[in-house]
Formats: C-alpha cells, structure tokens, sequence
C-alpha cells in the first residue's frame, strides 16, 4: 500500500517550488497569487486513517497558509478549503474552510508545527494538541495538501518520515499504518461501555428468565402434587371399591357355604331316618321269631344310629 510520503513536483503551482527531498515546500509569487500543491499519491481506500504535519518555517508577508485534504479536481490557484472538493484550516484567521467556513482554532504562524489528521473524521492539531473534530461530505480519493498566499512563506512536511509533535498519531512502520492511541482508547471505552450495557442487560434478562424458570417450576411442582394427589385418591378410591366387591363376593361365598352344608346336613339327616325306618321294619320282623336276641341287638344298634 503506497502512501504519500513527498510533495509532488508536478502537481502544483507555478508559483511553488520544491526542495529535492520534496519535503520543503517555498512561496516564489507574489502574495495576490493563492497556490497549492498536493502529495505525490493519494490516500488509498483501505488506509483508514492518515495524519501527516507541517513545519511553519516562515509564514510571509501576509501570513496566509492553510492545511488539509483535497481531490484531484481541486484547483490549484486557491487554499484548500474554498472549494467544495477540499478544506483546510488556515493560519490568517483560524477557519475551517469546507462547504461553509467557520471559526475553528487559533492562528498559527512562523515557527507552529500544524497537524491535519483523516480517520472518518478530520482533526487538527497545533503544537501537539488536538483542536478539535470536524465533520465533511467528500467521497472522492484525497491528497494531503498545502496552500501558500504569502510572499516568502515556506513550510516543511513530515508524512511518516520522524515522531510527530502529536504523540497520540504515530506510524508503525512494521504494519505500514498510522496508529491513533487516543482514537484507540475512546473506542476502548466505547466498546467497554456498550460490553458493560451488553453485560447488565444479559444480566437483567437471565435475572428475568430465572425468575420465570422459577415460577414455572413452582407452577409444575405444584400441577404434579395435584396430579398425584388426584391419583392416589383414585387409586384410594379404585381399591375401597374393589375391596368391597371383595366383601360382597366373600360374604355370598359364606351364604353358599352355609346352605351346601345345611342342605347336605338335612340330606343326612333323612338318608338317617330312612335308614332306621328300615332298621325298625327289620327288628319288628325279626321280633317274630327271636324276640329277647334280636331285640337286644336291634335296640345297640338303634343307639349307634341316634347317636351319629
């Protein structure tokens, strides 16, 4: 990923001159005559973030520089800012020049170090200290720029090439991307707060859905004591009733008992009878022919039968 690291040569105006390094960028007109010069690159799209600073080593005669970023359509006779594909913030006022302008810092002059930053956002810095942020509207691919109104003034650029005076932005160059600490703690923050309001509505809905286990649990506990309250009570109910079928069958059972013994007791009774009936013919004929024996034996006979 290639990223600005010079002024371009080409790509400014007239009345601008660069030193070989491209570092160093000198105002050679006059100061009715505004020019601009843009980096050697663009800023891709997939660098999300991009500070780079400049040194003012003479502000002129009339003290009129401003920093920023602008597109390629961006004429270069103006200061970034006063059209509506750039802006900037300038030195002779302290504005911030975009769509509007608007009072944004102090000014700045011979000896500042100014700093201009794009991360969703854009910030300045002066001095090492954050001015502020501001919000634009361009969707175009951006060049870092600087635009010089003053006879004399001269600036220097440090895209990535030393420390900057604003120690929150530094570049790695392992990774080849600038790092924003204090964006990368406010975000911190950010994600902490939003994981913390995360973590006590995760909380409050467990609370709830515990609650609710509660007392679906207490409902259940108490459905299922109704259940087998209900059943023991039909099963209390089914065996009271088999019981006294069981009563019923056992107690008709003992009335047949007792009239099939009382009936074969009656039959016994009469095969008794009709066996002394028989006995009694028997002895009154045999009385005929042996009275005192037969009659001896007849009446043994008669008690044996009386007493079984």
């Amino acid at each position: 990923m290639a990223l600005p690291n010079t002024w371009s040569a080409e790509d400014k105006s007239e009345v601008l001159s660069v030193s070989p390094d491209g570092l160093t960028v000198n105002y050679t007109g006059y100061s009715l005559d505004n020019a601009m010069i843009r980096a050697n690159c663009p800023i891709p799209p997939q660098c999300k973030l991009f500070y780079f600073e400049i040194q003012i080593d003479c502000d002129g005669d009339d003290n009129l520089i401003g920093i920023g970023f602008c597109a390629q359509e961006a004429r270069l006779n103006n200061l970034p800012g006063w059209e509506g594909d750039s802006f900037g913030y300038h030195s002779d006022d302290g504005y911030f020049h975009h769509t509007e302008s608007e009072q944004y810092g102090p000014f700045f002059s011979t000896g500042d170090i100014i700093g201009c930053c794009l991360n969703f956002r854009v910030f300045f810095t002066k001095n090492g200290l954050h001015l502020g942020n501001k919000s634009i509207d361009l969707k175009n691919t951006l060049y870092p720029c600087v635009g010089l109104g003053s006879h004399g003034a001269s600036i220097k650029v440090n895209f990535n090439g030393k420390k900057f005076a604003y120690e929150a932005i530094f570049y790695d160059n392992f990774n080849k991307t600038f790092v924003d600490i204090e964006w990368l703690i406010t975000e911190m923050k950010e994600r902490n707060t939003l994981l913390e309001k995360k973590l006590t509505n995760n909380k409050q809905s467990k609370e709830e859905e515990l609650s609710e286990l509660k007392k679906m649990n207490e409902k259940t506990l108490e459905d299922m004591k109704k259940d087998l309250e209900t059943k023991f009570q039909m099963t209390i109910q089914s065996k009271e009733e088999e019981l006294n079928e069981l009563k019923k069958t056992s107690k008709k059972t003992l009335e047949d008992v007792k009239k099939a013994l009382k009936a074969e007791f009656q039959k016994n009774i009469q095969d008794k009878e009709k066996e002394l009936e028989t006995l009694k013919k028997a002895n009154e004929k045999m009385l005929k022919g042996h009275p005192t024996n037969l009659h001896k034996n007849n009446q043994q006979k008669l008690i044996s039968i009386k007493e079984n």
